[in-house]
């Protein structure tokens, strides 16, 4: 009987595509934390201007990443009165915090239901 073999390649796996793998990310939110990452703090036509696309993409994105807890924002009044957003990353050591986390409960997700099965029954 044949088993299957998975390998997994650890040489070819980028700090981007785990946090895009465990916690299903798009490559513009990944893209988007990690330039935040590098800015410390910005608005969104910031990000969207360095990043080269569009505002509704990275606002999209930011949304996101603050559902994730990977980026706060703050209210900031203009000078001439009105106001904008200001995005923060979570330091990236928390970051990988939330990565492991969430690992760590997929594993036992995919733990319990190994051990629930009773059977495999080809369909």
């Amino acid at each position: 009987m044949d088993t299957p073999l998975i390998v997994i390649n650890r040489r070819g796996v980028s700090t981007k595509d785990v946090f895009k793998c465990v916690l299903g990310l798009r490559d513009a939110e990944v893209d988007t934390y990690f330039k935040l990452l590098e800015l410390g703090e910005a608005t969104v036509q910031e990000v969207a201007e360095e990043l080269k696309l569009d505002r509704t993409t990275v606002q999209k994105a930011l949304r996101s990443l603050i559902y994730m807890g990977l980026v706060t924002r703050r209210k900031e009044t203009r000078p001439r009165g009105g106001f904008h957003y200001v995005y923060e990353p979570v330091p990236f050591e928390e970051a990988k915090e939330i990565v492991l986390r969430a690992l760590d409960e997929w594993y036992e997700a995919v733990k319990a239901a190994l051990e629930d099965a009773r059977s495999f029954e080809p369909g």
